[in-house]
Parts: structure tokens; sequence; C-alpha cells
């Protein structure tokens, strides 16, 4: 669903690789690109650092975005 929706926003959507890991999307952009990880969950600590290891790992100042179902509150 975020891929066809990303793909409707932007027309183009590529999934990106960082060493070992990977970007679940990448949105080239003649403005400014941007990265999204998605998960259907990030409360537990663990998943949450695999889920930001690879946006943190990318070394420009483009948007990043960690898209979740998660409630807080």
């Amino acid at each position: 669903m975020v891929y066809l929706e990303l793909l409707r926003r932007h027309r183009t959507v590529h999934i990106g690789k960082v060493g070992s890991t990977e970007v679940d999307f990448y949105t080239p952009d003649p403005e400014s690109d941007h990265y999204y990880q998605v998960s259907l969950t990030v409360m537990d600590e663990k998943t949450l650092a695999r889920e930001l290891h690879p946006l943190q790992s990318i070394d420009d100042n483009h948007p990043k975005t960690l898209l979740t179902m998660d409630r807080i509150g």
C-alpha cells in the first residue's frame, strides 16, 4: 500500500541498498529526494534500531521517514 501511494505521488520509487542493509523506498525528486522505512511496529528497541540503522547510514541531508502503525498516547 505504501509503495502504491508513493508511486502515485512521485511516479518513481526505488528500493535502496546501504551496504548490507536495505532502505524500503527511495523517491528521487528534482526538489528533494526522500527515503522511507516501513515497519508495522517499532515499540521493541531492537526493531527500532534495526529500522533506523539504514536511514542513519545514509550520509546526505535528504528527508528520511520511518512509517509505522504505532500509536503513542
